[in-house]
């Protein structure tokens, strides 16, 4: 039997939910020496073996294809063209499980690069609240999401979706990663920035890649709100609004001093 190849990532994308992250691959798919892989978010990284994934076909939120073997991990790169130097996914699961992410990269493709693009934690728990209201999986209201908060600003080893507390909890989360990888593999970006003035976001992954730029078409957005959001009214509290912005404090100061980021308030 003759050796099989493997293909695997150069860079990755680990979040942050609802940061971008979709519109951020499509964008570098653009590149025509970058492969994204063809499943935007295989979670090969936070994969076990006794998970099952749903078909590419069928895959949806609440049931997600993951590439749980090497093998269909690789198979997300094979359709490239020669010109491909650089491959990468992004995955904003590896952000929500860091402990077992970073841990398993590591091992696998240690000298990769990790890109992560934050969002200010309590629009970004907005953000998320409303996608998994949306798309049937959240029946909660945002007021007794919010009601538990204060209990839930300690990450866990593996968050879903729904963890939207958690979730933005960026210090914890980005310390893992931190801990496998020398800074200079690390790129932090602020998704302000990427709104405002995308040329120069996209510029300081192009650098930190080592890759030429290119001119990318932003007219084109990806994921948004309205996708997912089907309700007339969605009721978001000032009260409440007040309350995580009062929780994410201290956890904000941690991230600044970690990385030298900080946001826009809502």
């Amino acid at each position: 039997m003759g050796k099989k190849t493997f293909y695997l990532p150069d860079f990755l994308i680990v979040g942050a939910n609802k940061a971008g992250t979709t519109s951020l691959a499509n964008y570098l798919n653009m590149h025509p020496k970058i492969k994204i892989s063809d499943v935007k978010e295989p979670m090969y990284f936070n994969s076990t073996a006794d998970m099952v994934s749903a078909s590419k076909e069928e895959a949806n939120l609440a049931n997600p294809y993951i590439a749980i073997t090497l093998d269909h991990y690789s198979k997300m790169f094979e359709k490239h063209d020669e010109s491909v130097e650089l491959f990468a996914e992004a995955s904003t699961a590896y952000l929500a499980t860091p402990k077992i992410s970073a841990s398993l990269m590591k091992k696998v493709i240690p000298d990769v690069k990790v890109i992560a693009v934050l969002r200010e934690p309590v629009s970004r728990a907005v953000s998320a609240y409303k996608m998994c209201l949306g798309n049937g999986i959240e029946d909660r209201t945002f007021s007794e999401v919010v009601q538990n908060a204060e209990n839930e600003m300690t990450i866990l080893s593996a968050h879903g979706v729904k963890e939207y507390i958690r979730n933005g909890l960026y210090a914890q989360l980005l310390k893992p990663y931190y801990d496998y990888f020398p800074k200079e593999n690390l790129l932090i970006l602020n998704y302000d920035e990427f709104m405002q003035k995308p040329e120069e976001f996209l510029k300081k992954i192009f650098t930190f890649l080592e890759i030429e730029p290119i001119n990318i078409d932003f007219s084109k957005k990806y994921n948004t709100a309205s996708e997912h959001v089907k309700k007339d009214e969605v009721i978001i509290s000032d009260t409440d609004i007040k309350k995580l912005q009062t929780l994410f404090k201290d956890e904000l100061e941690k991230l600044k001093e970690l990385t030298g980021i900080t946001f826009n308030s809502l």
